[in-house]
């Protein structure tokens, strides 16, 4: 992608160009690059160049009301982006491109080369299953690893808009302005739906115990209807109050609860950013979470579970200390990958018997 305009000024290895701004970003990083104009095509209205780019001369800076401004010599920083296409139709075909170093401008355009790479070699109507895997490297900050699941007639979308969902976060992320060096992503694609739905799950005893490892039953349905079991072993807290709920759920459902319930820390540096962006819910996951009612509290960006009332009350207290109430505790936490989506949520509840 690129615009062709008119020099208007060279001064030593100062550009001034266009006349008029491009995009009006202020400073900038961009590409300049030599131009061939092939043919003007003339108008009272607005007239029209034909134009081609050519190679990389140096780095536009500025882009202002009055004038685009930049310098020759060496070119600015770019994302290199690395896309492998695998299908069952067609060898593995690899792309790479050199994505503009922006904040407003780099998200969107590796979401549109990685949306438009998908597009040019599957179809983009009826029903796709596309696996994501991958990283973005964003250097001494860290790497987030991509591992994701989509099925169904707008997987295509979703799947290019999940792949390249760190970069925006990232981007306008409060800390510190960072981008990805380099970004690295697998899409594995078939024409047809891979995804099961949660029918039933169990235990393997009417009487858990407080402390021992149980097998949790779960019962899965594909989208043609074969069922298949999946066995989780479980080990139940030492200690927990009251009776807990067992939640085996999708991704948007316990993304939902906890949200609603368990409201997690919201991140207070860069590496507590990374750690969030890393634990983000897959669609391929099968998760697992044991809950109890007892209250606890998100103070700094923490979540504190299963507060006792006395520590709550001094922090209902002190009103220095923001915090923020939640209804709701995780006591227990497992997650099972799967080859496909998994969709549907369901639970049961126990009460811990303390008998040996």
């Amino acid at each position: 992608m690129g615009a062709t305009g008119t020099v208007t000024h060279v001064d030593g290895s100062h550009v001034y160009a266009f006349g008029h701004p491009f995009l009006n970003l202020g400073p900038t990083e961009f590409a300049m690059t030599q131009a061939h104009v092939y043919a003007v095509l003339p108008s009272l209205d607005s007239s029209l160049k034909i134009a081609t780019l050519g190679p990389v001369i140096g780095t536009m800076s500025q882009d202002r009301a009055t004038a685009i401004g930049g310098t020759i010599g060496a070119g600015p920083r770019e994302v290199a982006l690395n896309v492998t296409l695998a299908s069952g139709h067609a060898p593995d075909r690899r792309l790479s491109f050199h994505v503009l170093h922006d904040q407003l401008l780099t998200p969107l355009f590796s979401y549109v080369a990685v949306l438009n790479s998908l597009a040019s070699y599957e179809r983009q109507t009826g029903v796709l299953s596309i696996g994501v895997s991958g990283s973005v490297s964003f250097g001494q900050n860290g790497t987030i690893a991509i591992d994701d699941f989509f099925a169904g007639e707008n997987a295509l979308q979703l799947a290019a808009a999940s792949a390249t969902a760190p970069i925006g976060i990232s981007a306008g992320n409060e800390f510190r302005a960072m981008l990805p060096d380099t970004i690295d992503l697998r899409f594995a694609v078939a024409e047809r739906q891979e995804s099961s739905t949660i029918e039933r799950v169990w235990l393997d005893t009417t009487r858990p115990k407080f402390g021992a490892t149980h097998t949790l039953q779960v019962l899965l349905r594909n989208y043609r209807g074969a069922n298949e079991t999946i066995s989780l072993p479980i080990t139940m807290p030492e200690s927990a109050a009251g009776p807990l709920t067992l939640l085996v759920s999708d991704a948007p459902t316990l993304a939902a609860l906890e949200k609603s319930d368990i409201k997690p820390g919201t991140p207070t540096s860069v590496s507590e950013l990374m750690t969030q962006l890393n634990a983000t819910r897959r669609n391929n996951r099968l998760y697992v979470r044991l809950l109890t009612s007892s209250s606890g509290a998100v103070v700094g960006g923490h979540t504190l579970p299963a507060l006792p009332s006395s520590v709550r009350s001094i922090l209902d207290a002190d009103k220095s200390v923001a915090s923020v109430p939640i209804s709701r505790s995780i006591v227990g936490s497992w997650e099972h990958r799967l080859e496909r989506v998994v969709r549907g949520s369901r639970e049961i509840t126990i009460t811990l018997d303390s008998a040996r």
